[in-house]
């Protein structure tokens, strides 16, 4: 990637969904993390605000943005803690759908040597460790990416903004907006990044979307129906089932 913008827009449909089952207990006496709650009228998300301190999380795998505790649409809930044991600093204790940004091969990791640090976007500047990356490693933060936020004043919308200046060439700026559409049950996340330094940023994105209905983890009470006939092979067949369109 160049200087050129890097936008890319995810639509997230809340779909309602009817499962059995015992659902989790309320963690009681869990700390209190750093929120915001967006509403639309229809549907209302708690959004975890990043913290390099006090954040609900601090790994050093996914986006600090955009972590959600919770979506509410119909007296139903969505998202939510998916581990009985919240570890901040544990790199899969994220909630909602959450992101990563080079998975495999951060800017700056190959050519850095043990103990210099590499670049994740969405978190900040990390410190090598070992020869290969390692996703699911916690790395070192040498420095958390500077950091703002914004609430629109309609209260459907926050948009964080995060930038990494000056390391040895590399900087960029990167918005991240999360948006109830107005009047329908759908929210909206919107990526810009930009590369303000002098150095190529070459990377890549996904979503990895860590849900859970009622407060119910994943298991045999859940099913999804395609519109379409899937293809494609279940690498582990005890844990899930194709029957037709539905898994």
């Amino acid at each position: 990637m160049t200087q050129e913008d890097f936008v890319t827009v995810v639509a997230l449909l809340f779909l309602l969904g009817a499962v059995t089952g015992p659902a989790r207990a309320d963690a009681g006496d869990a700390p209190e993390y750093p929120k915001m709650a967006l509403s639309n009228g229809l549907v209302e998300i708690e959004v975890y605000l990043p913290d390099a301190q006090i954040g609900f999380y601090r790994g050093t795998r996914f986006d600090w943005a955009g972590v959600m505790g919770r979506a509410t649409f119909r007296g139903h809930t969505f998202f939510g803690e998916l581990k009985e044991q919240h570890d901040p600093v544990g790199h899969d204790h994220a909630a909602g759908p959450v992101e990563e940004f080079s998975m495999f091969d951060p800017p700056g990791f190959s050519e850095a040597a043990e103990g210099e640090p590499f670049i994740k976007i969405g978190v900040g500047l990390l410190k090598k460790e070992g020869e290969a990356y390692e996703f699911w490693r916690q790395y070192e933060i040498v420095r958390p990416a500077e950091r703002l936020h914004e609430v629109s004043k309609d209260g459907r919308s926050i948009t964080f903004r995060e930038s990494l200046r000056n390391e040895r060439g590399w900087s960029y700026e990167y918005e991240k907006k999360l948006e109830l559409v107005r009047g329908r049950p759908k929210l909206k996340i919107i990526h810009t990044l930009r590369n303000t330094g002098k150095r190529t940023i070459d990377t890549d994105h996904y979503n990895h979307t860590m849900f859970m209905i009622d407060g119910r983890p994943i298991g045999r009470e859940y099913s999804i129906e395609f519109p379409f006939d899937p293809t494609g092979e279940i690498k582990d067949k005890e844990k899930a089932e194709l029957r037709g369109r539905q898994l």
